[in-house]
């Protein structure tokens, strides 16, 4: 008998009863709204878990059973296309042919090129030299989407790599353009540089750095105005709290509460490059510029706060192993789609044991949640 309800309410599960509910605090990102309702993440994991804490208690409402339909379907198709030995390129030979007959030889580029041209988001995990470039600018082309294109590269892959390959492969409309060293001449450059539908615009991590902070402006006296005394207006706190961590507390050091009111103010190194809307944007070497520890970097907070243009492409590039970091491969589906990666605390205790002396040590991963781990994955990697 379905004596449980679950519904879909915006990016979150309801779950109502009339009874208790053992065990579903267990399940991560869980709290209760009201007696007898619970709500969950949305995902097709927590689905999951549900039914296996539940079984045919669970009765899901129409709209969910259409969104789980959907999010597996395409999951599945993904996962299928990824297995794939071949895969048809359609685009790629009209818009860059020298790029298509050099990935003749080579079956599996195809295919990547193909995964990344059907998804927004992809992350790209494979050995080095097997042309992980070449594979993220055909799909970035296959999938039609003009530039300007952002790469975000370290030093010794910028014009070795990318600028190489750019010029090697692509058309002779498509320009690299890597900028110089010192920041005078970079600023330069950058400011006068034309963003065309065939830019591919190539920097260095550090080169998206973002302070940020928060401005109290809570009132703390009233100022009477030089022309006309019968009017007074506040004078505001104006204390700086900088941002260095993913959680900031409430109360800020100037004793007031961080609110609606509280300003945030961040100062960009190269502002030009947040003010773009880039139609694609890639991040070479992800496993290091896009760790997310306990603080919060500049060079992270950046990386998230570059513009996307509405139908562009997130490409995170790693050659290298993860090694067992969850917060290396966390920060990483964090940037490519924070609204399904968006707490890490909670992504940790769905597929990772913790304990310790805290209780929150994380440890090793769970043998019975691994191919869990591995099947959310299908859809983005």
């Amino acid at each position: 008998m379905s004596d449980i309800k679950v519904s879909k309410r915006g990016k979150r599960l309801e779950v109502r009863s009339a009874g208790p509910l053992p065990g579903i605090k267990t399940i991560p990102g869980w709290y209760q709204t009201t007696a007898g309702i619970h709500t969950l993440p949305l995902s097709l994991e927590t689905l999951t878990l549900l039914r296996v804490q539940y079984g045919n208690r669970i009765e899901l409402a129409t709209e969910l059973q259409r969104w789980e339909r959907t999010a597996s379907q395409f999951r599945t198709s993904m996962a299928k296309l990824a297995t794939q030995v071949d895969a048809k390129l359609h685009n790629l030979p009209r818009l860059a042919p020298k790029l298509a007959k050099a990935m003749r030889a080579r079956k599996y580029q195809r295919t990547g090129s193909r995964f990344i041209a059907e998804t927004d988001v992809t992350g790209v995990f494979d050995d080095p030299g097997l042309g992980k470039t070449l594979i993220a600018m055909g799909g970035i082309l296959e999938g039609n989407v003009e530039g300007p294109y952002l790469i975000i590269a370290p030093k010794t892959a910028a014009r070795p790599v990318w600028e190489r390959e750019i010029r090697r492969f692509l058309p002779s409309n498509h320009r690299a353009v890597v900028l110089p060293e010192g920041r005078t001449e970079r600023s330069k450059r950058l400011r006068l540089t034309r963003m065309t539908p065939s830019t591919w615009v190539i920097v260095h991590p550090e080169m998206c750095l973002v302070k940020s902070h928060y401005r109290c402006t809570e009132p703390v006296r009233w100022q009477k105005m030089k022309r006309n005394p019968m009017i007074r207006r506040p004078v505001e706190c104006g204390h700086i709290e900088p941002i260095t961590k993913r959680r900031m507390p409430v109360m800020m050091g100037c004793k007031h509460e961080r609110s609606r009111r509280t300003e945030r103010v961040d100062a960009a190194s190269y502002p030009r490059l947040f003010t773009v809307e880039w139609g694609a944007i890639v991040i070479d070497e992800s496993h290091d510029s896009l760790i997310v520890g306990k603080r919060l970097t500049q060079r992270r907070n950046g990386m998230a706060a570059l513009q996307l243009r509405s139908g562009g492409k997130r490409l995170a590039m790693s050659g290298t192993p993860f090694n067992s970091k969850p917060e290396q491969l966390w920060g990483t589906l964090n940037w490519l789609d924070p609204d399904q990666y968006p707490a890490y605390d909670r992504w940790v205790s769905l597929y990772w044991e913790k304990g310790g002396y805290t209780g929150y040590e994380i440890g090793a991963l769970r043998p019975e949640r691994e191919q869990m781990l591995w099947d959310s994955l299908n859809g983005i990697a």
